[in-house]
């Protein structure tokens, strides 16, 4: 009698354990499968990868003179045109997308470069006309307005690995106005080319397209400086 309780007694633990067991597999399988679809619906619909600019000030301007452009001037940047989507142009990569924004990262290499170059910097959130400038006890006023970015982005199959290729153009009109009116105005470019790994399901994208466009953020920032600095009309003014 004691034996054939014995026998109950594990063979209900065993029903226990299989039924634990059963429900493991039943949690892990459940937790593949939702991966699996996440993972689908990643390559389906895409990924979108934010590109923002960092900050970087033009510090190997080269000019005609040695001293800076002497007196006080207020800085005024407006880039909010400089934002927008890039897309591959290629079918690889394709589903994903690339936010590239030089809204922040402008304006801030701006106010580091432009000390390199004047002697006293002001830096205005509002536009300021040249004529008011005198009020404020500076020369002139400097208008750094983003006019236009084109960004190409696109696949380079290699044998055992992809890269990402990125090619960055931005544009800006640069103007600088005095008390007695325009001292200069000039639309000036900078050009940057990023080539990274593609990375896993393209994030490679982003750091290409983050070297091209920091790239041409600090070319056009030395092309303002060396514009500003070699400007006699400015340094006269």
């Amino acid at each position: 009698m004691r034996f054939r309780l014995d026998s109950q007694s594990d063979s209900a633990q065993d029903d226990a354990l299989r039924v634990r067991r059963d429900k493991i597999r039943a949690g892990e399988l459940l937790i593949r499968t939702l991966g699996a679809l996440a993972l689908c619906a990643a390559l389906l619909s895409g990924c979108a990868y934010q590109t923002e600019t960092m900050t970087t000030a033009a510090n190997d301007t080269v000019t005609s003179y040695s001293a800076k452009v002497p007196g006080k001037w207020i800085v005024y940047v407006d880039a909010s045109a400089l934002n927008q989507i890039v897309r591959p142009s290629d079918m690889q990569c394709a589903a994903h997308t690339y936010p590239l924004d030089f809204t922040a990262g402008l304006p801030a290499s701006v106010r580091e470069t432009m000390p390199n170059i004047v002697a006293q910097t002001e830096d205005s959130d509002l536009a300021v006309p040249g004529d008011a400038a005198g009020k404020r006890g500076a020369r002139g006023v400097i208008s750094i307005r983003g006019d236009s970015l084109q960004a190409i982005l696109r696949v380079a199959p290699g044998f055992w690995s992809s890269n990402i290729v990125s090619d960055v153009t931005v544009t800006a009109a640069v103007t600088v106005d005095g008390k007695n009116g325009r001292l200069f105005g000039k639309t000036l470019e900078g050009h940057g080319h990023g080539d990274t790994s593609a990375g896993l399901f393209c994030d490679g994208g982003s750091k290409s397209l983050q070297q091209a466009a920091d790239q041409a953020q600090h070319d056009l920032m030395r092309h303002i400086g060396e514009e500003i600095g070699n400007a006699d009309r400015v340094r006269g003014s």
